[in-house]
């Protein structure tokens, strides 16, 4: 039996069933303003209602969801672009913040893993393919080697917010080569142990992923 299901067997039903509505929520599969009722989703992960509810409460603290009188849980719309400009300028601060606590500590085999995903992105050529599921995972991987849990919760939060807009909507082939380049100088700022290159490398890395999302959202959001 694999880890993963190891790991799935042990967490609590309502942490399965929070995981599963956060991907249907983030992938599209859910739509915005989609009423997340109790009693279906009973039939739907076959599973009691105590643990449902508990899911939704703690889904509500991502604000994926939001309750509203009468109607229920209900899928939250994406934000605005004011709010997008808002989520970016902290994350500007939190990820550089981790990036260079992680690099000054930051193992080989974690460099390895991250080149590895590197590598990946790098062969893409269809914006069909999960290209951002790997760029969240580079990403992840490295804060994570921080040791920084809630800076990295913080962070996680943040980037759930936008991550169903960014999937909902095609991006350039273009853009991929751009974050394939800041992914390489962050790569190159690890392996010389140069903590200051790896925040400077990774806040630009992170800046050209808001000026893409931007330029997205003027070109799609509204139509």
């Amino acid at each position: 039996m694999n880890k993963t299901n190891n790991k799935s067997s042990r967490q609590p039903r309502s942490k399965i069933v929070f995981q599963k509505l956060k991907e249907t929520i983030i992938f599209g599969e859910k739509l915005p303003g989609t009423r997340l009722i109790p009693a279906d989703l009973e039939k739907e992960f076959q599973i009691g209602r105590v643990p449902i509810r508990e899911a939704l409460l703690e889904l509500a603290q991502t604000g994926l969801v939001i309750s509203e009188p009468y109607k229920g849980v209900i899928v939250a719309q994406p934000p605005t672009l004011d709010e997008i400009r808002e989520i970016f300028e902290i994350r500007f601060l939190l990820d550089g913040m981790a990036a260079e606590t992680a690099a000054a500590i930051v193992s080989d085999e974690v460099i390895s893993e991250m080149q590895q995903i590197h590598s990946e992105m790098c062969n893409y050529s269809s914006t069909s393919e999960p290209f951002f599921s790997l760029n969240h995972d580079f990403h992840m991987i490295l804060y994570e080697a921080s040791g920084m849990n809630h800076l990295c919760q913080a962070i996680q939060m943040m980037i759930d917010k936008v991550q169903a807009f960014r999937n909902r909507y095609p991006f350039e082939l273009t853009d991929y080569s751009i974050f394939n380049r800041g992914h390489e100088d962050i790569l190159n700022g690890l392996r010389q142990r140069d903590a200051a290159k790896v925040k400077e490398s990774l806040v630009s890395n992170v800046r050209d992923g808001y000026e893409t999302l931007v330029a997205t959202y003027k070109k799609y959001a509204h139509r």
